[in-house]
């Protein structure tokens, strides 16, 4: 796939290549909601185009990224932060027990 679709959260200026799109939010989220949408808009990415047919600006307008829902059909911002609050968490935890043997 040639890093097609590879997608970082980035909190800090930085410089980009012009085959880098950068997206910006239109509000503000924690870090893990940031989290959890760059993992969704990667996996649209790898699954749907490669080296080739490289994930153009004008397509990424028109696919869609799914999230997940509360049961009134509103974007569940509080799962989403939660849920990547306890990936980090777990990865934190087994980062200190590598330390912990090493």
């Amino acid at each position: 796939m040639g890093g097609t679709g590879k997608t970082f959260y980035q909190n800090e200026s930085f410089w980009a290549s012009d085959d880098v799109h950068i997206l910006y939010p239109r509000f503000v989220m924690t870090r893990n909601i940031a989290l959890f949408i760059a993992t969704a808009i990667e996996r649209v990415g790898r699954d749907k185009y490669g080296f080739a047919d490289k994930w153009k600006l004008e397509y990424m307008r028109n696919d869609e990224i799914k999230l997940p829902v509360s049961a009134d059909g509103t974007v569940d911002w509080a799962y989403m932060d939660n849920y990547m609050g306890h990936i980090i968490q777990g990865a934190l935890t087994d980062i200190k027990a590598l330390n912990d043997i090493l």
